[in-house]
């Protein structure tokens, strides 16, 4: 081996030091290699309200923030319940609205079917005023039965 390249090993180990050294990797000081460590903790913490370390910190920089931080959450919840309430009353009645008109378009459509006989209407009128609620029923059986076997996913926060 000759001494240029002797000189570029030795240059190219030197920079291999230095960039452990920079990146906290083993370093060779002496003949006594040393390690870096870090150790590092974390804590996660969910909820309406703040760890309980932070509410203790919180009453310690403004009293009674915690109370009050308390109270706040209470009353988000206690909306957030409202509001759960409202929309499901909303949802029940839209479908009491659709059960009544589906009803209505029904009954519509069979005492139609008598007058339409009477005014000798063509067949086919009768046919499409029983056909339409006939099936109107068959896909509201048909929805339902899609709806049983894939349950719907609930939103909550």
């Amino acid at each position: 081996m000759s001494r240029k390249q002797r000189r570029q090993q030795q240059l190219a180990l030197r920079n291999r030091r230095q960039v452990q050294a920079q990146q906290g990797g083993p370093q060779i000081v002496q003949g006594v290699q040393a390690h870096h460590t870090s150790i590092q903790q974390t804590e996660q913490w969910t909820g309406p309200l703040p760890h309980p370390e932070a509410l203790a910190r919180f009453n310690e920089v403004v009293p009674g923030s915690a109370d009050r931080i308390i109270a706040m959450a209470e009353r988000e919840q206690a909306h957030r319940t409202e509001m759960q309430r409202s929309v499901l009353n909303a949802e029940i009645g839209d479908n009491r609205r659709g059960h009544y008109l589906g009803f209505a378009v029904a009954i519509a459509a069979v005492i139609g079917v008598p007058v339409t006989v009477w005014l000798h209407a063509p067949a086919a009128v009768s046919i499409a005023l029983v056909s339409v609620p006939v099936l109107g029923i068959v896909r509201a059986f048909i929805n339902r039965e899609s709806n049983d076997e894939s349950p719907k996913e609930t939103v909550s926060k």
